[in-house]
């Protein structure tokens, strides 16, 4: 069974659907690309997969499950925390364990884990609000990655960042998918997802066509 599926879906607002008749399967262990140019709908995939925004037509399977919400971690392209609230990347990323039921010392293992993921451990004990743009965003990855989920989706992840963060995050995430996880990333970079993505979801011109790596 999937993880998550589309059949036949038109995507988008009543009165403008963006994407016409989707259908696409979400397996346990694969690494997805979603690749397309900006404001080509990828957005609105990703928020129809979430179950946050329901079809016009046709059905989605996964969202409404019980349990969806625990197996399912969720990246989003801007994240967002308050600037006013004194926070560090440790305590930003065990947040991502709220709702699950973890023993104290469990709860430390995952957030270093998640921490050396990331390769911010030594950064744990700073002010978030200090990181440079890169440090942040892998924390938000590092949050998604300790709740070790059955799926990781990630909205655009590396966009705006130095060529070492995006290598650091996409090889956290590789890992996670050699493992077992199953990873959906959202990207216009062709380039980095080569040599990662086991399924290419290339979404333009209103439609979602689903492709071989390297076709």
């Amino acid at each position: 069974m999937p993880i998550l599926s589309l059949e036949k879906c038109d995507l988008g607002s009543p009165n403008e659907p963006i994407l016409r008749d989707v259908s696409l399967e979400i397996g346990t262990g694969e690494f997805w690309a979603i690749l397309g140019p900006n404001g080509s709908g990828k957005t609105t995939l990703v928020r129809s997969l979430l179950g946050l925004l329901a079809p016009l037509r046709g059905h989605v399977e996964g969202p409404g499950d019980p349990g969806f919400s625990e197996r399912v971690a969720y990246v989003p392209q801007q994240a967002r925390f308050t600037e006013t609230l004194s926070t560090t990347p440790r305590e930003w990323v065990r947040l991502g364990l709220t709702g699950l039921h973890l023993t104290r010392l469990e709860i430390r293992e995952r957030t270093a884990a998640a921490l050396s993921e990331m390769k911010i451990e030594d950064l744990a004990r700073r002010d978030l609000s200090r990181l440079s743009a890169g440090e942040r965003q892998r924390t938000m990855v590092a949050r998604a990655l300790v709740r070790r989920a059955q799926l990781v989706l990630l909205d655009e992840p590396t966009e705006g960042l130095d060529t070492r963060s995006r290598r650091v995050l996409l090889d956290g995430l590789q890992r996670h998918h050699e493992m077992g996880g199953t990873v959906v990333l959202v990207t216009h970079r062709l380039e980095e997802m080569e040599t990662r993505a086991t399924r290419v979801a290339l979404v333009d011109k209103g439609r979602v066509e689903i492709r071989e790596p390297g076709q």
